[in-house]
C-alpha cells in the first residue's frame, strides 16, 4: 500500500477520502446504536483518529504549538464567518457539545487524510513543498464538489474553491511548523465559528463578494510566502 501511495499520491488520497468516509460510517455504528442524533461525527473523529493510528509514520516530530502564531492570520476566515453571518441576519445560538464535536469532526478526518498523510507522500513522491501544497489543496478543493447533490451549482464551486485557499493555508502551515495540532485547531475554529449562528440572508451584497474575494487572494499570498524557501524532508 505504500509503495502505491508513493508512486500515485492524488489517486491514493482520493481513495483514503472514500474509505476513511466508509470507516466513519463503521465508527458511528455504536453511537448511533447508544440514541446519538449524530452519529456521523463522532464516527469521523474515530475515523481520523484511527487513520493517524495506522499512518503514524506520516506525522512529523514537529514541537506540539510550534505553528500556533502561523495560524493567526487564518483565524481571518472566523472573523469572515461571524461579520458574514451577523451581517445576513443570522441568529446566535449556543452550539454546545454537538457543536464542537461538530466542528471536531472535520478538523481532526480532513486534516489527516489531505494534509498530514497526503503531504507526506507527495513529498515521498519527490514534489517539492509548494506542488505538494497546491496539488493536496486542489485535492481538497475537488472533493468537496461531492456536495452538488445537496447544493446548487454556484454555491458548490464557491465552497470547492473556498476549501482549495484554506487548504493552502492549512498545508503551508504544517510543511512550515510540521505541528499538526495547529492546524486541526484552526480548521476548528472556523467550523466551529459558523455553529454559532442559524438562518441567515440568503442574498449575498456584490460588496461583501468583493471583500471575501480579496481575503481568499490575501490568504492565498500568505500560504505561499509561507511555504516559500521551507526545506522538509520525509
Amino acid at each position: 500500500m505504500k509503495n502505491f501511495a508513493v508512486k500515485h499520491p492524488v489517486i491514493f488520497t482520493i481513495l483514503l477520502f472514500f474509505a476513511g468516509l466508509i470507516l466513519a460510517f463503521v465508527c458511528s455504528i455504536p453511537f448511533s446504536l447508544l440514541g446519538s442524533e449524530t452519529a456521523t461525527d463522532p464516527g469521523r473523529i474515530l475515523a481520523g483518529l484511527i487513520l493517524l493510528g495506522v499512518f503514524h509514520y506520516t506525522v512529523k516530530p514537529g514541537s506540539l504549538f510550534k505553528g500556533i502564531l502561523l495560524i493567526v492570520p487564518g483565524l481571518l476566515f472566523v472573523v469572515w464567518n461571524v461579520f458574514y453571518n451577523l451581517s445576513g441576519g443570522a441568529q446566535v445560538v449556543t452550539p454546545g457539545l454537538a457543536g464542537i464535536i461538530g466542528g471536531l469532526a472535520p478538523a481532526i478526518f480532513e486534516e489527516a487524510i489531505f494534509r498530514i498523510i497526503s503531504l507526506y507522500f507527495l513529498k515521498e513522491n519527490g514534489k517539492s513543498d509548494i506542488a505538494a501544497l497546491v496539488i493536496s489543496s486542489v485535492v481538497f478543493g475537488l472533493v468537496h464538489l461531492t456536495n452538488i447533490a445537496g447544493m446548487d451549482i454556484v454555491n458548490v464551486v464557491v465552497q470547492a474553491g473556498y476549501a482549495t485557499v484554506i487548504g493552502l493555508v492549512f498545508g503551508a502551515v504544517y510543511l512550515r511548523s510540521q505541528d499538526a495540532f495547529s492546524i486541526i485547531l484552526l480548521h476548528f475554529l472556523i467550523d466551529f465559528s459558523n455553529r454559532f449562528f442559524a438562518g441567515s440572508s440568503t442574498e449575498t451584497p456584490v460588496l461583501m463578494i468583493a471583500v471575501f474575494a480579496v481575503l481568499l487572494v490575501l490568504e492565498a499570498a500568505y500560504a505561499f510566502l509561507l511555504v516559500r524557501g521551507t526545506k522538509t524532508k520525509n
